[in-house]
């Protein structure tokens, strides 16, 4: 972070006069250096400085990521650009001028260039943080269609709302979760589907914010995420549970609609710790009767191979955000083997949700926040 700090200040701030330039480079350096320190006195002294602290900081550290991603871009635009002249140079005259002339051409322009296109660098950075803060606030709702062969009759159109990975805490905007939970009501699911990392935030911080869970119309299951571990998972189960919603960490739970009966299995993210039955979805499933439909609740989308082991129908799953925004949706779309969207493994469907929040700076581009509504179809034989 310190060295990317380093490359934007050096490329963007040069400009600027001695005294601003300093303020500039604190400016960076800040949360660019100091997040993690932020981060472990937010979770070794929660309250509400920490809380605030941090919150300013994932905001800057969100417009730094833009600010490097755009300066980077602008630097490999300013080296081909300067190499396409060299050749054209050398392709015009016959022979290549030398390096020196070549030199003290470029730097004709390479001074207004750099002011120039820093300056659209900084407006694109800011531009681009605003966009993503208004589409992390907004949720669209993302509706799939699931093909299930041989699909009991009487669950043919069965609908599950999926929310993950809300992150409910201190830069979530008011009311968000309220108007969560309508959206959701107003489509009429089935039964809904909370796959982990709800919070940002102890109990006795923030556990009356989960409270709109309770104005949930449909049956509605929960499992944890890496998220409520860091901040109290059993205190968070009690109270996800006290709003009427029904927890799963290892177990399963019956369903039936119509004729036909739906398996509801959750697991516990492994970062709990321990390693046991409450994370694997095999153990979820003991003592099952027969099940038209089963389905599994897992935070963590790689938690597919195993579900396919265990001989599931469909998983549903989130964690990754599908990278939140640009340049990071490539790079985690790309090392995931569970890419957002819904993806077949064996004879199990994994939907791996972009999640309804976000994480850290409070943005969404190329990635764009979710509720999703899954629709069971027998499929065509």
């Amino acid at each position: 972070m310190a060295c990317a700090a380093a490359y934007v200040g050096g490329r963007l701030l040069g400009p600027l006069p001695g005294p601003w330039r300093g303020v500039a480079w604190a400016a960076m350096l800040l949360p660019t250096v100091g997040w993690p320190w932020l981060l472990l006195l937010r979770h070794q002294v929660p309250g509400p400085w920490a809380e605030a602290s941090l919150s300013v900081v994932y905001i800057a550290l969100g417009l730094f990521s833009f600010l490097f991603t755009f300066t980077l871009l602008r630097d490999a635009a300013w080296l081909g650009l300067a190499v396409a002249g060299r050749v054209a140079g050398a392709i015009g005259a016959g022979d290549a001028p030398g390096w020196e002339a070549w030199l003290t051409t470029a730097g004709a322009w390479h001074a207004p260039w750099l002011r120039a296109s820093g300056l659209a660098v900084v407006g694109l950075a800011v531009a681009a943080s605003g966009i993503g803060a208004l589409q992390a606030a907004r949720p669209r709702i993302a509706e799939v269609t699931v093909p299930v062969a041989d699909l009991a009759p009487d669950l043919d159109g069965l609908c599950i709302a999926q929310i993950s990975d809300l992150h409910l805490g201190p830069l979530t905007p008011a009311g968000f979760l309220e108007r969560v939970v309508a959206r959701v009501n107003g489509r009429r699911p089935d039964l809904v589907a909370i796959t982990g990392d709800l919070v940002e935030a102890t109990v006795a911080e923030r556990g009356a914010e989960v409270r709109p869970l309770a104005g949930l119309t449909a049956p509605a299951f929960f499992v944890t995420g890496n998220h409520e571990h860091y901040w109290g998972a059993n205190a968070w189960c009690e109270t996800v549970a006290a709003c009427g919603v029904t927890v799963l960490r290892g177990e399963h739970r019956l369903v039936r609609h119509g004729n036909a009966t739906l398996l509801v299995a959750g697991v516990d993210d492994p970062a709990g710790g321990d390693g046991g039955r409450q994370a694997l979805p095999a153990s979820a499933l003991d003592g099952v009767p027969t099940a038209d439909f089963r389905l599994l609740l897992a935070h963590r989308p790689t938690e597919g191979y195993r579900a396919a082991a265990a001989g599931l129908d469909l998983q549903l799953s989130g964690h990754t955000h599908g990278g939140q925004f640009f340049p990071w949706t490539l790079v985690v779309n790309r090392l995931m083997p569970f890419s957002p969207g819904l993806r077949r493994y064996g004879q199990t469907w994994i939907y791996t949700s972009r999640g309804t929040g976000f994480w850290g700076p409070p943005v969404r581009l190329g990635a764009p926040a979710e509720i999703t509504l899954l629709t069971l179809r027998r499929a065509a034989s």
